[in-house]
């Protein structure tokens, strides 16, 4: 699909039309805490996309966190010491899924990458508010209305996609 189709379609989804999803993948690579409170987000998706297949993508060494997850269908492992789970490895396998919607939890480089190796119709991030976090640690400026959990903080890009929290 060339750039300007996606784009086509991207804007049609964005316009409310009812979105088509069968293969989702989520990125959140690292931090125990960070991957447990994705779970609400992967159980509304879940909930959302019946039908969908949905993968997870992790460092290997938090890979036994969602091992369990009855609403995951799958993990990818990233391992940047392994030749087999690399990022260039994973990038091939995330490429050759062809995933219709792409949720990024983490939002660094790597998570950037593999967003974009994806060719995903749809892509939806968390907003990390680097900005307000760092006047708030670093000259005790806060410029957060309220306090978010992290957990529903998850779920705020997943608006886009109609579905909120059902706490």
């Amino acid at each position: 699909m060339n750039g300007s189709n996606r784009l086509i379609r991207k804007n049609i989804h964005n316009k409310g039309a009812e979105l088509d999803i069968r293969k989702i993948l989520i990125i959140r690579l690292s931090s125990i805490g960070d991957i447990v409170l994705t779970s609400p987000a992967v159980r509304l998706l879940k909930k959302k996309f019946p039908q969908s297949e949905i993968d997870f993508v992790v460092k290997k060494q938090f890979a036994e966190l969602i091992a369990h997850n009855p609403y995951l269908n799958g993990i990818l492992v990233f391992d940047k010491n392994s030749t087999d789970n690399s990022l260039k490895s994973l990038k091939k396998t995330v490429r050759a899924k062809r995933y219709d919607l792409v949720i990024d939890l983490h939002k660094n480089f790597r998570s950037y990458y593999l967003t974009w190796a994806s060719n995903a119709v749809k892509i939806v991030r968390y907003k990390k508010f680097i900005w307000r976090r760092f006047l708030y640690v670093r000259f005790k400026i806060n410029l957060f209305k309220e306090i978010i959990p992290i957990y529903r903080r998850y779920l705020l890009p997943l608006e886009k996609l109609d579905i909120a929290d059902d706490n």
